[in-house]
């Protein structure tokens, strides 16, 4: 699936994505970004149980 649109072109990485900005960062800080982008799409972690906001906080329902 691509990731992003850019003029009508779809980027079908992150990289490409990223470098579709313009702008100059340098492969440190371009890895950093992706590490961070993906993390936000870590299935496993949004879908943690453990995790979800509880039925009940501070001995009121939510």
């Amino acid at each position: 699936m691509p990731l992003a649109t850019s003029r009508s072109t779809l980027s079908r990485t992150l990289d490409e994505a990223v470098a579709k900005h313009g702008l100059t960062h340098d492969t440190a800080e371009v890895k950093q970004l992706i590490a961070f982008l993906t993390a936000l799409s870590d299935t496993e972690f949004t879908q943690r149980q453990s995790l979800a906001m509880p039925e009940e906080a501070c001995g009121k329902r939510l």
